[in-house]
């Protein structure tokens, strides 16, 4: 699979063509960031993430779209300001669950904690 400048190479019998989507831009931390920001809030806007990262409203832009585009991401406009959640968060948390060892990072954990607890409450 072709992603920009990065060739990726997958095990084709297991995994899925929305997998690879969502791990193609997953697998860069300020994406990954952005993506997990928005998981633990479930909707943010443009000025939410340039607050929060301390990148330009330009490089968040670049990455929001890219998001929207590859449909990791949905928006709506409200006002002035774009809303931005996850189309598929159970798509999202899936890889995140099964490739958590590779992406290494504390906030990863406390999301897929958060998520599993909120799962495990729902159940009962």
């Amino acid at each position: 699979m072709k992603d920009g400048g990065y060739t990726r190479y997958y095990a084709a019998r297991f995994i899925t063509p929305e997998e690879k989507m969502i791990l193609s831009i997953i697998r860069k931390e300020l994406p990954r960031t952005i993506v997990l920001f928005i998981m633990e809030r479930g909707v943010a806007r443009n000025t939410d993430l340039s607050n929060a990262f301390n990148v330009s409203g330009a490089t968040i832009s670049y990455h929001l779209k890219r998001m929207v585009e590859k449909n990791i991401l949905s928006v709506r406009q409200s006002g002035r300001e774009r809303i931005y959640e996850i189309k598929n968060p159970e798509a999202v948390m899936d890889v995140l669950i099964k490739y958590r060892k590779s992406f290494a990072d504390a906030l990863t954990d406390k999301i897929i904690r958060s998520w599993t607890l909120k799962k495990e409450r729902g159940k009962k």
